[in-house]
C-alpha cells in the first residue's frame, strides 16, 4: 500500500503552465501562437481546435494563451475568455458575450469609449431580440415610441470602425462549446457568425467537431459540417498525446499504488503481457489515465483488497468496469461463465459457452475493435475464453 502522503488520485484539472506539459503539446500550442501573433489577417479571423471529451483541449488553449501573453510586447494581443458554459438562456448567452468584450475595451480605446460602448449594448439587444418572435414585444413596442435607434447595420459599421482602429489585435477564446445544450451551440455559432468578420478580432474555439456538427444539423437545411465551414477559416485537430509519455504518466501513478503489493501478487510478465495486450488500448486520452487511476486507487486501497487480491487481475478488471460498465455486470453476474479451466471442457460445453457468449456481446452491440479489445483483455483474465475465441473474427488471442 502506498502511504497516506502519496496522492495518485487526481482531479483532472486542465495544465495552465507550458512547463508541466508531459505530453508534447506545448511546442503545438507554442507553433499556433506565434502563427496568431505574426499572420493573423486585419480582418475577423476564425480559428477552431478540434479534439475530443478528455483529449487536452483546455489545456492547450491554456498553452497558447500562456505563449500569447508572453509573446513580444508590441504584438500581445487582448484577450478576452468567454465560456459559455457559464450561462444559460438564449438572451443571456448573447448578452455575456458582448458584456465580455466591452469588458475587453475599457480602457483600450483612446477616444470615443462611450459611444462604442453603448453601441456594443445596442447591437447586442438586437441581436439577441430579433430572431424570437413575439418574445421581446414589450421591448420592441417600446422602441416604437422612443426616438429612432440606430439599426443592426448601422451599429455593426459603427463598431467595426472603432475595431479598425485598435493597434492590436483582440483574441476571443471559447471553450467548452461542447458542453452546452444543441440549442445553445446553435444560437452560439449565429452570434460567432454575425461577428466573426469584425476587424481586428480573431476567435480561437475549441470543441469535440462530431457533438457540435450534429447539434448544428439539428432544425436546419444545411449540414452542420457544411455551416461549420462557413464560419471556420482554419479549423486544426489537436494533436495526439504522446502515447510514450502517456504510458509513462499511467505507470507513475501506478507504481505508487503497487509500491507495497507483495511480489506473489504481481507477477511482472503476467502485468507486461495483460497491460499491452488488454489495457493499453483503453488508454486513448489523458482523461483516460486519470480516470482509470483515480477507480483503482479507491476499490484497491482497503487492506483487505490489496494484501489478498491478484493486483494485475484486479486492475484489468477496473478496466473493464471503468470503460465498459456493461461488460463489466455481465462478468459479475456470470462468474462461472468466465471463470475456471478449458481442460474438461467437452464439445457440448465448449459449445454452450460459445452462445452464451455470442449471445451477451451481441445483446450490447459491441462490433469493431471495441469487441475486439474486450475479447482480448477477458481472454488473458479468464484462459478459457480462449478456446471459444480463438481464431474467431478475425481476433488473434496470442
Amino acid at each position: 500500500m502506498a502511504e497516506a502522503n502519496d496522492k495518485p488520485l487526481s482531479s483532472d484539472k486542465p495544465l495552465a503552465k507550458p512547463e508541466d506539459d508531459r505530453l508534447a503539446y506545448s511546442p503545438f500550442a507554442e507553433r499556433l501562437a506565434e502563427t496568431l501573433l505574426t499572420m493573423a489577417p486585419a480582418d475577423g479571423f476564425v480559428v477552431a481546435l478540434y479534439g475530443s471529451w478528455g483529449s487536452g483541449k483546455t489545456t492547450v488553449v491554456n498553452f497558447i494563451v500562456h505563449y500569447l501573453e508572453n509573446g513580444p510586447e508590441d504584438k500581445q494581443p487582448i484577450i478576452v475568455h468567454f465560456n459559455p458554459w457559464w450561462f444559460s438562456g438564449r438572451e443571456n448567452l448573447i448578452r455575456a458575450f458582448f458584456d465580455q468584450l466591452q469588458a475587453a475595451l475599457t480602457g483600450r480605446l483612446k477616444s470615443g469609449w462611450d459611444q462604442t460602448r453603448r453601441h456594443i449594448a445596442q447591437f447586442a439587444g438586437l441581436v439577441s431580440e430579433a430572431p424570437i418572435p413575439y418574445a421581446a414585444t414589450g421591448k420592441i413596442v417600446k422602441r416604437v415610441i422612443e426616438p429612432r435607434q440606430p439599426d443592426i447595420y448601422e451599429l455593426k459599421r459603427s463598431i467595426a470602425g472603432t475595431l479598425e482602429k485598435l493597434d492590436k489585435h483582440i483574441v476571443i477564446v471559447i471553450d467548452d462549446i461542447d458542453r452546452l445544450t444543441s440549442e445553445e451551440i446553435r444560437q452560439l455559432f449565429r452570434v460567432i457568425k454575425a461577428v466573426a468578420d469584425f476587424p481586428n478580432v480573431l476567435y480561437l474555439l475549441a470543441f469535440d467537431r462530431g457533438i457540435v456538427i450534429k447539434a448544428l444539423t439539428e432544425k436546419q437545411d444545411l449540414p452542420g459540417d457544411q455551416y461549420l465551414e462557413k464560419i471556420v477559416q482554419v479549423p486544426i485537430d489537436l494533436p495526439l498525446p504522446d502515447r510514450t509519455a502517456l504510458q509513462a504518466m499511467l505507470f507513475e501513478r501506478l507504481d505508487t499504488i503497487f509500491r507495497d503489493t507483495p511480489e506473489e501478487l504481481f507477477d511482472r510478465d503476467y502485468w507486461r503481457e495483460v497491460f499491452l495486450g488488454g489495457i493499453d488500448p483503453f488508454i486513448a486520452t489523458p482523461r483516460d489515465v486519470v480516470r482509470l487511476v483515480n477507480a483503482f486507487w479507491i476499490t484497491y486501497s482497503h487492506p483487505d483488497v490489496s494484501g489478498e487480491v491478484n493486483a494485475v487481475d484486479f486492475i484489468c478488471l477496473e478496466t473493464l468496469r471503468v470503460f465498459h460498465p456493461a461488460v463489466y455486470d455481465r462478468v459479475r453476474r456470470n462468474r462461472e461463465q468466465f471463470e475456471g479451466s478449458d481442460e474438461s471442457l467437452g464439445e457440448t460445453e465448449v459449445e454452450n459457452l460459445r452462445r452464451f457468449h455470442e449471445g451477451w456481446i451481441g445483446e450490447l452491440k459491441l462490433t469493431g475493435s471495441t469487441r475486439e479489445q474486450i475479447q482480448r483483455l477477458l481472454a488473458l483474465l479468464y484462459p478459457k475464453l480462449q478456446t471459444i475465441w480463438r481464431n474467431t473474427d478475425g481476433v488473434n488471442m496470442g
